[in-house]
């Protein structure tokens, strides 16, 4: 999954992704920097794509 490391201002691959919910009941993304380590967080209600939306449908 991708994130943006706002310390490296770049693009990257993060591979040990772990997903939780907010107290208001969004879903989100964490996973660390394999550059520099900084903790990088992601929505994931905004960015579902068209086979998950499908997927959460059925």
């Amino acid at each position: 999954m991708k994130f943006f490391c706002i310390q490296c201002r770049a693009d990257r691959e993060i591979e040990n992704v772990s997903e939780f919910r907010t107290k208001h009941n969004r879903r989100m993304a964490k996973g660390n920097c394999p550059v520099c380590g900084l903790e990088l967080f992601r929505s994931l209600d905004a960015t579902m794509g068209e086979a998950e939306k499908n997927n959460a449908q059925s």
